[in-house]
C-alpha cells in the first residue's frame, strides 16, 4: 500500500475504528513496533512506510484526529458544554462563576 492508499483507508474507517487505529498508532505504529499487526493490512502498511512518509502520515493523522474530535464534540451537547467550561476556565475564573450562576438562575426560573 502506498501513502495515498493508506490515507484513504484511514479516512474511510468508521468512527470507532478510526480512534482505535489512532490509539494503536500513538502507542506502536509511530515507533514501528510490530504489535497487533498480524491480520491488519493497514497497520502493517503504516509500519512499512519510509521515515519521510511516516512523518508526513503522522502530521496528516494528527490533523484528521483534530477534525474528527471536533466533529464529535459538536455532535455531543455535554462535550460542547465541557469545552465551553474549559475555555472559560482558561480565560477567567470570574467569568466561570458568573456563567454557572446564570445557569443556576435559569434552572430556578424554569421550575
Amino acid at each position: 500500500m502506498d501513502l495515498y492508499s493508506i490515507k484513504q483507508s484511514v479516512n474511510d474507517l468508521s468512527h470507532t475504528d478510526f480512534f482505535r487505529f489512532f490509539d494503536w498508532f500513538e502507542k506502536y505504529g509511530w515507533k514501528r513496533i510490530n504489535r497487533f499487526t498480524k491480520s491488519y493490512k493497514l497497520r502493517r502498511s503504516v509500519i512499512n512506510l519510509t521515515e519521510k512518509e511516516l512523518n508526513t502520515f503522522a502530521d496528516w493523522l494528527d490533523f484528521l484526529w483534530t477534525e474528527r474530535w471536533n466533529e464529535e464534540v459538536e455532535n455531543n451537547p455535554i462535550a460542547r458544554h465541557c469545552r465551553k467550561f474549559g475555555k472559560i476556565l482558561m480565560n477567567d475564573l470570574n467569568k466561570l462563576t458568573t456563567y454557572l450562576h446564570g445557569l443556576s438562575n435559569d434552572s430556578k426560573n424554569k421550575e
